[in-house]
């Protein structure tokens, strides 16, 4: 038996693959070697974990985001079969604040390229000024 968390993290995550910002899922597994989770979405469907460390599993959710439960579910090192109940945790996940998540991250995202283009214009006027000042 595995002793599993799951939570829903508190900011989205970008994707280099995607282009896009999205929610993400982890699952932590506290006991045992686990050599796979399973995650299952609201509609039943199964998904493999985006990316892995350890013990800790993480999920990306696809845009737009499906509300309900999402499911991890540790598989032992020799299980053929479906997860035990007793393996498994169970997070709610909506997708209001989901969106409100990823829209955050963009806007926060998008004012770091502004402010940093800024910086940047702004540095090049003040050489320039200097330059302009140290020439007369």
């Amino acid at each position: 038996t595995y002793t599993l968390t799951i939570r829903q993290e508190p900011r989205a995550v970008y994707n280099k693959q995607t282009g896009q910002f999205h929610v993400q899922l982890t699952c932590i597994s506290h006991h045992g070697t686990t050599r796979s989770i399973i995650w299952t979405n609201p509609l039943g469907h199964e998904l493999n974990s985006s990316s892995s460390d350890g013990g800790e599993f993480r999920l990306l959710l696809p845009n737009p985001v499906t509300t309900g439960l999402y499911d991890c579910c540790a598989l032992a090192p020799n299980a053929k079969t479906a997860c035990p109940e007793s393996s498994s945790a169970s997070v709610f996940v909506d997708n209001v604040d989901a969106r409100f998540m990823v829209m955050k991250a963009e806007y926060s995202d998008r004012l770091k390229r502004m402010e940093a283009r800024f910086n940047k214009t702004n540095g090049e006027q003040s050489v320039l000024l200097h330059n302009l000042n140290g020439s007369y």
